[in-house]
């Protein structure tokens, strides 16, 4: 399971870093780009060099003793490098000559020197653990000290950069892209601080643990997957936004169609246009805004036939309900008394600003939630039955 863990998520980040690659030749020079798909390639093929398969297929011919974690140490030095770059690149546009210059010098000559000490430490393989001798203990140790070090140093350079570039773009795509590669990096460096544990085991028992352990791989993968959703956000981004806009809308749809269809039925010509045949509304936002608007001209349609008593009725029958519930409950209750006086052809004299809407928000959002609340009050409170049997006792006391 490891192995195969391993091989998709660096298949995966393969073919994605190298799809922003070649889409991104011809355009203009975008540095960032570059290296990120660094970080992402070198960490995806240091997975796959450190899975148990890979270690146990080159361990048959390798000419130096544990050839595969050394590679890919040296990948994950590599991508740690191109990090900071990234970082260097979030704010600056292009790191200049002389940082790109920098990083190269400090990376690759703390690369050679791990080099250095890990084949001067003499290894061996013995049941697919690291083993050194007493006089390679300290030089192994050192190894890994430098190993972290720099990932360190390139970790600080990143996250400071970056995490000052993110709090200044405002809420976006991008701006999830560069939050979800900043996840990746942290979870990147967890999994090579990792590696923080076979300082003490190589100084204490001159072994350390040779292929990944399961909580490696979690991180590994984890950090191929943050760091090609963050890459690729820009492209699928847009397409979930509107499936989630359209759910949303379909479930404010849904939420006050009760309310919508008692008063369509009431007065069938606030309609705006022949109903939609489908059940489901292709586009949910067009038809909320549409219901919304229907509804309030429902509103006023009936503004003849409020009964002066209503909101009283309801608002003692309600009882200790909150102010917002209680205002919704006294606005669906007098929807439901209009209802039942115009089906009677009854009309009530009242002040003018008698059953004005309650007041909210001009957008469809804050009208989707305020009818929202009164449809459910509309359709389940007892308050608002009462009010309606009342009304409707007194319309066949009178003749109506």
């Amino acid at each position: 399971m490891p192995d195969v863990a391993a091989y998709l998520s660096c298949a995966v980040v393969v073919l994605v870093c190298g799809y922003k690659l070649v889409a991104a030749r011809g355009g203009p020079a975008n540095p960032l780009l570059r290296y990120v798909c660094g970080v992402g390639l070198c960490l995806g093929v240091n997975m796959a060099v450190l899975a148990p398969g890979t270690i146990a297929a080159v361990g048959r011919v390798e000419p130096v003793a544990n050839l595969a974690p050394l590679v890919g140490d040296r990948f994950t030095m590599a991508a740690l490098g191109f990090l900071a770059l990234a970082g260097r690149a979030v704010q600056s546009g292009q790191p200049g000559r002389r940082a790109v210059r920098w990083h190269l010098v400090v990376g690759g000559g703390l690369s050679l020197a791990s080099v250095v000490l890990f084949l001067a430490a003499g290894t061996r393989n013995v049941d697919g653990q690291i083993v050194v001798g007493d006089n390679g203990k300290p030089l192994m140790a050192v190894y890994h000290v430098i190993f972290l070090g720099y990932i360190g140093a390139c970790l600080a350079i990143f996250l400071r950069q970056i995490g000052r570039h993110v709090r200044h773009v405002q809420p976006s795509t991008p701006r999830l892209g560069l939050r979800l590669i900043m996840y990746s990096a942290t979870a990147g460096i967890l999994w090579a601080a990792w590696t923080v544990d076979d300082v003490r085991a190589v100084l204490f028992t001159g072994r350390e643990g040779g292929p990944q352990d399961g909580l490696s791989t979690v991180l590994g993968a984890g950090c191929l997957v943050l760091g090609a959703t963050g890459l690729t956000v820009t492209a699928w981004g847009p397409r979930l936004g509107r499936g989630v806009r359209w759910l949303r809308a379909y479930r404010g749809y849904r939420r006050i169609g009760p309310l919508w269809s008692a008063l369509h039925a009431a007065v069938p010509e606030i309609a705006l246009a022949p109903r939609e045949p489908r059940r489901v509304p292709r586009d949910a936002e067009f038809a909320l805004y549409r219901r919304v608007i229907e509804i309030r001209d429902g509103h006023l349609a009936l503004r003849a036939h409020f009964h002066p008593e209503a909101p009283r009725w309801a608002a003692e029958a309600a009882g200790g309900v909150g102010s917002s519930a209680l205002a919704a409950t006294v606005e669906a209750a007098t929807i439901a008394a209009a209802i039942e006086a115009a089906g009677a052809g009854r009309r009530y004299r009242s002040d003018p600003a008698f059953g004005v809407p309650h007041e909210v928000q001009a957008n469809v959002a804050a009208e989707t939630a305020w009818l929202a609340q009164v449809a459910d009050a509309f359709t389940r409170s007892k308050a608002v039955a009462g009010v309606r049997r009342r009304v409707r006792e007194e319309l066949v006391a009178d003749g109506a």
